[in-house]
């Protein structure tokens, strides 16, 4: 997931910062984000040896390390990630019985230990880490590698290519000489193969510099952790109006509460005509519902629809500030300020909102996360998932299904980009509460 669509048509307007592999690489390091492998490589009749052929070919015909084979599985993961993973995991699946579960691809199933132990026998020399160690596994490849003397960390591949890894890759291209791995259909190509995107390429292509372009995208675009901002949606050509609201605010820095400021004060100025324009070509009768070009009472019927009644406005722009904090923390250093955080309500607030309260410097607590591996199986896996795992149900199932969603896709196309209306079972403590912290990218 992450954040979709932009980053395939920047792919498309500057195709020289993608080649495709026609001889076999041999980079230093091959660093493998192993579940992205698996859903593409498994075949649900073979779910281990599909993949371990399907890595046994990779290495001998398409990249070949000579120093470092490192492959990463998700682990336990930060509670935003949990309660992303129950969204999807609990949605109405198509078609009955299938050969595989692949909901059996998650931290701490059988499935996952038997494949760990099957790649440690068949490929001696890679070093695993497996789903007893925490973190997501893109988040792992990048705590490795910032382990390894700046020598031995040169010309560095990673497979994978979802925009949370491009995004995490821009965030620390200073590390080595990064290239992205994947099928050529993931860059839009008919074709059979692979092809490499060069980090370094993309960082010189993007229209600003790369760190302040990684802190535009985190908070205007959105992703796993970070509600979008409507009027930056990115179907509706949010991207070049995010940039060009940078320009005309005098490109602020963006990781400083002055230069959001400017940014968003900036973007203020056009929020309205957005929502204008943008209703006139959309039929969803929820959202020209909750708009009207009177703002005080567009933003009373936003408040009760789109953020769900909410009335301390104060609070949600605070916990929208803090998620922000989180997420670019998470990004450009690599680590999880507070592994039981979410950002607990169902959308951004308006950028009128936004910029209405100061912006309250935030002090982490870093407490210790409060579940394990087996309590994060029972909290994202259906029931009968959960006894293939061979583990004990804890909490109801809620299947959401699509086709009786009563939600308004806010600045959305699909409702599948919407999160499911489904309980959360496990809550963490004081997820409102805005502590005192200000992150510096130095």
């Amino acid at each position: 997931m992450g954040i979709p669509f932009y980053f395939v048509s920047l792919i498309k307007a500057h195709k020289t910062i993608v080649s495709r592999v026609r001889t076999r690489l041999e980079p230093n390091i091959l660093l493998l984000d192993f579940n992205a492998f698996i859903h593409t490589y498994m075949d649900d009749a073979r779910p281990i040896e599909s993949i371990l052929e399907a890595l046994t070919t990779l290495l001998a015909d398409t990249c070949s390390p000579r120093t470092h084979l490192y492959i990463a599985m998700d682990g336990l993961v930060p509670y935003a990630k949990i309660v992303q993973q129950r969204y999807r995991r609990f949605r109405i699946p198509e078609g009955n019985n299938p050969v595989f579960d692949r909901n059996q691809i998650s931290p701490g199933t059988p499935y996952m230990k038997e494949l760990d132990l099957a790649v440690r026998a068949r490929f001696p020399q890679a070093i695993v880490s497996s789903t007893d160690l925490p973190g997501e596994g893109e988040h792992k490849l990048f705590e490795w590698l910032k382990t390894l003397p700046s020598t031995e960390r040169t010309n560095t591949v990673i497979y994978g290519l979802d925009a949370d890894l491009i995004l995490l890759s821009l965030a620390q291209e200073q590390l080595c000489s990064l290239s992205l791995l994947r099928e050529n259909p993931s860059f839009q190509s008919k074709t059979e193969g692979y092809s490499t995107l060069n980090i370094s390429d993309l960082a010189r292509k993007l229209p600003m510099n790369p760190q302040q372009y990684v802190a535009l995208c985190v908070l205007c675009f959105g992703n796993d952790f970070m509600p979008p901002i409507g009027m930056f949606s990115l179907r509706e050509g949010g991207h070049d109006r995010a940039i060009e609201c940078y320009r005309q605010a005098g490109e602020p820095d963006l990781f400083t509460a002055g230069g959001r400021q400017l940014f968003l004060q900036t973007a203020r100025t056009q929020e309205m005509k957005v929502y204008t324009d943008r209703m006139k070509g959309r039929d969803n009768p929820g959202e020209k519902a909750v708009f009207s070009v009177d703002g005080q009472h567009f933003e009373v019927r936003y408040n009760l629809h789109i953020l769900d009644g909410t009335t301390n406005i104060s609070q949600v722009v605070q916990s929208f500030w803090k998620t922000f904090h989180w997420t670019l923390h998470y990004f450009c250093k690599n680590e999880c300020l507070d592994w039981n955080w979410v950002y607990p309500y169902p959308e951004a607030p308006l950028v009128s909102q936004i910029v209405r309260y100061e912006e309250i410097p935030i002090q982490w607590s870093s407490p210790p996360p409060q579940f394990t591996v087996t309590k994060q199986l029972q909290f994202i896996l259906p029931h009968d998932s959960l006894r293939r795992a061979k583990k004990r149900v804890m909490f109801p199932d809620e299947l959401y299904d699509e086709a009786k969603d009563t939600r308004i896709p806010w600045m959305r196309r699909y409702a599948w980009e919407c999160e499911p209306r489904i309980s959360l079972p496990i809550a963490t403590e004081e997820l409102t509460s805005v502590q005192s912290f200000q992150y510096s990218p130095a």
